[in-house]
């Protein structure tokens, strides 16, 4: 059992967040904490670098009005946000367990449908080649004048 990472789901179970994280015709689970507290986001964000061997994005968030804290913001996504539930999923409460599993069934569903689809679709080389010969043919059955 190591402490930080327990630490780290007690934070995470306070101040974070589960995402679906969509870039295009990708998606994949995300995590993403956020803290007005610096230093603590950065520790955070040690405790994912030792589990997971990669740092994850630190970002500073706009401030919506002149008034409010600055808040800052540690994120990771894909196989590393994976790898990082995992370690702390003993440690999380039931409510944050089901919503994480609910959107990795739903990224993996996604996911797996975007493949089947792939695998059903024809390259593009293959495309271009039926293109090529369809037009071939319509262009051979005109009238010449």
């Amino acid at each position: 059992m190591n402490p930080h990472v327990v630490w780290a789901a007690g934070l995470f179970e306070g101040e974070g967040c589960f995402q679906r994280n969509q870039k295009g015709a990708s998606i994949a689970f995300g995590m993403r904490l956020v803290s007005t507290d610096r230093d603590v986001v950065e520790a955070y964000a040690d405790v994912i670098e030792s589990i997971v061997g990669r740092r994850p994005a630190l970002v500073r968030r706009k401030r919506p009005q002149p008034h409010h804290k600055q808040q800052f913001a540690a994120s990771i996504g894909g196989p590393d946000a994976e790898r990082f539930y995992e370690a702390m999923r003993p440690w999380l409460g039931q409510r944050r367990t089901a919503t994480a599993d609910a959107i990795r069934a739903e990224v993996s569903d996604y996911q797996e449908r975007l493949r089947s689809q792939r695998a059903q679709r024809p390259s593009p080389r293959a495309a271009r080649i039926r293109r090529y010969w369809s037009g071939r043919r319509a262009a051979d059955q005109e009238p010449l004048w």
